[in-house]
């Protein structure tokens, strides 16, 4: 299985299979109501991540993950194979390091 890791950069394609995503999901953290295909559009372009990728297998977008400036990690995935939960994980521990603490904020 291989897994593919895509920097989202707001392109039209990335903007759809985000909101896609966002559609299925069963549960939300940062809204009650799905917000507007152009409210979704404005997020993806201007996000405030410090950084965001597809996560695909093969060439089918499976889910998504960002990395905040408070180094958490948010990962969504439409199936959670085990492979594909280590697969992010690992590409997030060998790209990012954790930022340097800030009292009270990280």
């Amino acid at each position: 299985m291989e897994i593919n890791f895509e920097k989202v950069m707001g392109t039209s394609e990335q903007v759809h299979n985000l909101f896609g995503l966002l559609r299925e999901r069963q549960f939300n953290i940062s809204h009650f109501v799905l917000p507007s295909f152009l409210e979704h559009t404005e997020f993806v372009i201007n996000h405030p991540y410090r950084a965001w990728y597809l996560v695909k297998e093969a060439d089918l977008v499976v889910g998504s993950i960002y990395i905040t400036d408070h180094n958490t990690i948010g990962l969504y995935l439409k199936n959670t194979k085990k492979a594909i939960v280590q697969g992010c994980l690992s590409f997030v521990l060998q790209n990012y390091f954790p930022l340097p603490p800030i009292r009270s904020i990280r």
